[in-house]
C-alpha cells in the first residue's frame, strides 16, 4: 500500500520552511529536484526552437506566448531549485536540479515549420548555449557552478543522429518517450496493478491501478507513451542512479499525470527494484491566478 500525504502552503516560505525542516537526516541520501522545467517553441524569426521562457523573449511573440502559456513557472522554480541546492548542501544533503524539456510538441502560433521538428529539436540542443540566459544569470548571481547545481545526463552511448548529445544538461521528454514504448512499457505489461485496453484503432491503452484496483490511472496516449508513462521512465531513471528524495515542481496542467507516475515509481521501486524512494509533488506554484484558483501551493508526499 502506498504511503500518500498532502499538504498546502499560503505562502513560498511557508513550503520552503517545511521542504528543509523534512529534510533527509542521512548524509546518503540523494535529492533530485525537477525545476525551471520549460517547453520549446518554434520562432519563425530564427526558424528555430527557443524556450518559452518570457525573460529570455527575443521578439514580441515569443515573449507574449511564453508568458500567456507559462507565467513565472520556469523562471521561478529555477532560482526556488537553486535555493534547495544550497539549503540542503548546507546539511550535507547531495542534491542536483534535474532539467526536463518538454520537446514533444513544440508550441507556437503555428504547425507550419520551415524546417522539420526532428531537425529543429537536434539543432536546438547542439546549440552554443542552449541553456535560458536568464538561468545562466541567476546561477552568476548566487556564484553557482553549473556541475555543482545541475545534474548531467552525460551518456557515452549516444550516437550523432540520437536526441542529446553525448554530454548535455537537458532530459528530452520525447527521448524519454522513445524510451518507455521501446523497452518499459512491454516490462510493466507483467506485473497485476498494470492492464491494458486494446484500441478500436490497434494498439492498445496502459493503465495503472494502485490501492488493490480501486481506480485506475492511464499512462499512454493513443496507444503510445502519454504524460503519465514519461513520468515513470523518467523517474525510475533519475532513482536508478541513485536518488531517494525527489522533488518534482510540476506545472498545474500536468499535476494528474505526475502523480499518476510518481505512485507507479513508488510501487516499482518497492515491489521490483527491492528498494525505497519519496517523491514531493509541487503544484500551483509560479503560475498565473487563473490558474491557481485557491491560491495555495500544493504539495504530494508519496512514498
Amino acid at each position: 500500500m502506498l504511503k500518500k500525504a498532502q499538504h498546502k502552503f499560503n505562502s513560498e516560505s511557508e513550503l520552503m520552511e517545511f521542504l528543509i525542516k523534512n529534510a533527509p537526516s542521512s548524509s546518503k541520501s540523494k535529492m533530485a529536484i525537477v525545476a525551471g522545467h520549460y517547453m520549446l517553441m518554434y520562432d519563425f524569426e530564427t526558424d528555430g526552437l527557443v524556450p518559452m521562457v518570457y525573460q529570455d523573449g527575443t521578439n514580441k511573440n515569443v515573449i507574449n506566448h511564453s508568458k500567456n502559456m507559462a507565467g513565472d513557472f520556469p523562471l521561478y522554480t529555477f532560482e526556488i531549485g537553486l535555493q534547495l541546492v544550497k539549503l540542503y548542501k548546507g546539511r550535507n544533503v547531495n542534491s542536483k536540479i534535474v532539467l526536463l524539456i518538454n520537446d514533444h510538441q513544440f508550441k507556437g502560433l503555428s504547425d507550419n515549420y520551415a524546417t522539420s521538428g526532428g531537425k529543429l529539436r537536434h539543432r536546438y540542443y547542439r546549440s552554443q548555449y542552449p541553456l535560458p540566459n536568464s538561468y545562466l544569470d541567476i546561477m552568476q548571481n548566487k556564484n553557482c557552478n553549473i556541475d555543482e547545481v545541475l545534474l548531467n545526463n552525460h551518456n557515452p552511448n549516444r550516437s550523432k543522429t540520437d536526441i542529446l548529445p553525448k554530454n548535455s544538461y537537458f532530459f528530452s521528454e520525447q527521448a524519454i518517450r522513445n524510451k518507455f514504448d521501446q523497452y518499459t512499457k512491454t516490462y510493466l505489461l507483467n506485473d497485476p496493478h498494470f492492464s491494458v485496453q486494446i484500441r478500436k484503432k490497434g494498439g492498445y491503452n496502459l493503465y495503472f491501478h494502485p490501492n488493490n484496483n480501486q481506480y485506475s490511472k492511464c499512462l499512454t496516449d493513443d496507444g503510445r507513451c502519454g504524460c503519465g508513462a514519461e513520468v515513470i521512465q523518467f523517474l525510475l531513471d533519475i532513482n536508478k542512479i541513485g536518488f531517494d528524495n525527489i522533488i518534482f515542481f510540476s506545472p498545474f496542467e500536468c499535476k494528474e499525470p505526475v502523480l499518476a507516475g510518481a505512485q507507479a515509481v513508488c510501487y516499482l521501486v518497492r515491489n521490483k527494484l527491492d528498494s525505497s524512494c519519496m517523491i514531493s509533488v509541487i503544484s500551483n506554484f509560479g503560475e498565473s491566478p487563473e490558474v491557481n484558483i485557491d491560491n495555495q501551493i500544493s504539495l504530494n508526499i508519496i512514498r
